[in-house]
């Protein structure tokens, strides 16, 4: 007999489609008895390789996907757009039939994420796919071989950050492990960075030829180095922000009087100290040559060569480019997925240089010199989203419900993980064991920072209209958020105007920031 048919757009890059096709089986196998219809018995689950959201959504009206998971989405353009259906009834739906009596996918949803896929009208129309950020990964086992986690007396000497005498990290406490033997302000990061090169370790590597990796990384560390509430009111448009720049005393910032930002005055946000103190990172990486330069500024060096120059460290049969271990790569919470290929290559060849067997983790960031302590957070980068197509026929509902509903179980949400390792943006692990599951062990340390974080997650969108009407231009990949005029040059990546030829300084590209985000540069171009 015919099978019902159910088409889906799956972005298939850093995520890959391995998750979808396990979950279609699973699914397929429980629905194989169903009537859909008089003339279908079962399902038929047929996956396509969509294109990213943003070059997507001018051809979304053509596609047969009835469902979309994909990334770069500008929420409400899409619902503007008519391009998706109320996916409300799904979101609100009780999981009873797959044993979760009580639980819905709004259930699990962070308070951020509800606030902010709740459109203008009440209903949902999309809801957040995965989890991602862009930041530090670093090597453990590089860490461990080399002595560098930390000591109480800020010397680079333990081989684990478990040890009693391990420092207790960017938030000043002890008892919590994920953060300790780390350092904590930039100084003491810029002396782990030199005991690295004393050991012949190379500190970072990271893409030269998408210099956005860095613009993005900026990104994630400023929204950590302002805090929650003021990054918030920096993607809400609305809120109190304390830490404005004003000007500068020498290098010193020189601090506004707190301010109320609203629709008309936002532009200032682009003078945060965050932003200042992310570009002055980078620039002291850049200056102390933390870095290879003759391949980071090389359109050559994508982010392939770079994830594949740092998972080919410690390996006893392979040699990366660099001919050196390398400690940090500036990359997203993905990248030991899209480097499968490479884990699977070297394991083949050295048993303990796979996924499996490697320890990796995402770093908590330092903060500068004479800051407060602070509990490291992110910003989830890429707008990734699950949404039905406005084309989806009703008779075609229930399946769509059924199947999107199966997929946020914590069974399925679970299996999501340990096949990526990478997050959904749920609440699913409380029950897990990761020790007793198949999570690697780069994905047991993304949980358990996870579950460090909590629900301070900063996504960078809003249900503020000014800023979803604006979404690419304000907090998008592109350049506008991050460009700087300065003199009568604008740059549209720090990277590029950092190093190289360039060179301009920390202090000059952050104030061309407020330079190039003028008020009449915001009343013209945020409507």
């Amino acid at each position: 007999g015919e099978k019902m048919q159910l088409y889906i757009g799956n972005f298939n890059q850093g995520f890959g489609e391995e998750w979808l096709k396990n979950a279609a089986a699973r699914f397929s196998e429980l629905k194989k008895d169903k009537k859909y219809s008089d003339e279908t018995t079962g399902v038929q689950i047929i996956i396509d390789d969509a294109t990213i959201g943003e070059e997507l959504i001018g051809s979304m009206a053509t596609r047969r996907y009835e469902i979309l998971f994909n990334e770069s989405i500008d929420y409400y353009s899409w619902v503007q757009r008519g391009l998706v259906r109320d996916m409300t009834d799904i979101v609100e739906g009780d999981l009873g039939e797959y044993g979760e009596v009580g639980k819905t996918i709004l259930s699990k949803m962070y308070p951020s994420a509800q606030e902010n896929y709740k459109y203008t009208d009440g209903k949902y129309y999309a809801i957040p796919f995965y989890e991602t950020t862009m930041g530090i990964i670093y090597d453990m086992d590089v860490f461990e071989a080399n002595n560098l986690y930390m000591d109480k007396n800020g010397q680079f000497t333990l081989s684990s950050n478990t040890d009693p005498n391990a420092s207790a990290g960017p938030d000043g406490d002890a008892s919590t492990t994920v953060d300790n033997g780390l350092p904590a302000t930039f100084s003491e990061f810029y002396a782990m960075c030199d005991a690295m090169k004393i050991r012949g370790v190379q500190p970072f590597t990271w893409t030269g030829k998408t210099p956005i990796y860095l613009t993005r990384f900026l990104q994630s560390m400023a929204a950590y180095l302002d805090g929650f509430e003021e990054s918030r009111a920096y993607y809400d448009l609305s809120g109190n922000a304390d830490n404005l720049v004003e000007r500068f005393d020498g290098d010193q910032p020189v601090y506004m009087s707190d301010t109320q930002i609203n629709g008309d005055n936002a532009y200032l946000m682009y003078q945060t100290a965050g932003k200042y103190y992310a570009l002055s990172f980078l620039e002291s990486i850049l200056n102390n040559g933390y870095h290879n330069e003759s391949k980071l500024n090389s359109n050559a060096y994508g982010h392939r060569e770079a994830q594949d120059d740092f998972v080919t460290n410690n390996t006893t049969m392979a040699s990366n480019s660099l001919k050196k271990d390398v400690a940090m790569l500036i990359d997203g919470t993905w990248f030991m997925n899209e480097a499968l290929g490479t884990f699977e290559d070297l394991s083949k060849q050295d048993y303990f240089a796979g996924t499996a067997e490697r320890k990796f983790g995402l770093m908590p960031l330092p903060h500068p010199d004479g800051w407060e302590n602070a509990k490291y957070l992110y910003l989830d980068t890429n707008r990734a989203a699950c949404m039905v197509s406005a084309r989806t026929d009703d008779s075609k509902m229930e399946l769509v419900k059924e199947f999107i509903q199966f997929l946020h179980t914590d069974e399925e949400l679970i299996a999501f993980t340990e096949t990526t390792s990478t997050l959904r943006a749920y609440e699913y692990l409380s029950g897990y064991n990761p020790e007793e599951g198949k999570a690697t062990p780069y994905c047991k340390q993304l949980i358990a920072l996870k579950q460090y974080i909590g629900d301070q997650v900063v996504y960078p969108m809003s249900s503020n209209e000014k800023a979803s009407n604006n979404i690419s231009k304000l907090y998008g990949n592109g350049p506008l958020c991050f460009s700087s005029k300065v003199g009568d040059t604008v740059y549209d990546t720090p990277l590029t105007a950092l190093s190289g030829s360039s060179k301009v300084s920390a202090k000059d590209y952050f104030l061309g920031l407020g330079t190039f985000h003028s008020r009449e540069w915001w009343n013209e171009n945020i409507k």
